[in-house]
């Protein structure tokens, strides 16, 4: 199932979470250096047959939720079923062959987002610093004390060091 994140593929990745979570996504769960062996309709065999290059896991639904990015032709597919080295596609992709190079990504990717998600939500809130008191920026009209937890990561932006 695919999350937004609130980032775009060419962001810097300042947040450690989020640092963890691409790094799973796109290293731990993926499969890379695959070669097509054959293709009919939405089908997808990459066993090994034709090109030697075989999927790691034979297990049924295996590859179900994930992604198979054709490099050769640049397009991505969602997997909707998987079994005997098949891969069935969402839809049926146009044009592609046997030999073209592929990788899939977010296999079997069941990251526990939730942990994330208080950091890597986004903004939870927003003020201008208004002055200090006692080593704390002080924003008027805002309350930091309701919404911004222990723990949390606070980007200061005002220039204003204590």
């Amino acid at each position: 199932m695919a999350r937004f994140n609130g980032y775009t593929t060419d962001d810097l990745i300042e947040n450690p979470s989020g640092i963890i979570e691409s790094l799973l996504r796109d290293e731990i769960h993926t499969e890379r250096d695959l070669l097509i062996d054959v293709v009919s309709g939405a089908s997808i065999t990459i066993n090994g047959s034709v090109n030697n290059t075989p999927l790691r896991s034979s297990i049924a639904d295996y590859y179900n939720g994930a992604y198979l990015v054709n490099v050769t032709k640049n397009e991505r597919y969602s997997i909707t079923d998987y079994s005997n080295y098949v891969l069935t596609l969402g839809s049926t992709p146009s044009g592609w062959a046997a030999g073209n190079k592929c990788y899939i990504k977010n296999i079997n990717c069941t990251i526990d987002t939730n942990s994330f998600d208080v950091i890597q939500a986004g903004i939870v809130e927003t003020g201008s610093a208004s002055s200090t008191s006692s080593g704390k920026l002080v924003s008027i009209g805002q309350n930091f004390l309701s919404t911004v937890l222990p723990g949390m990561l606070v980007k200061n932006t005002t220039g204003i060091r204590r």
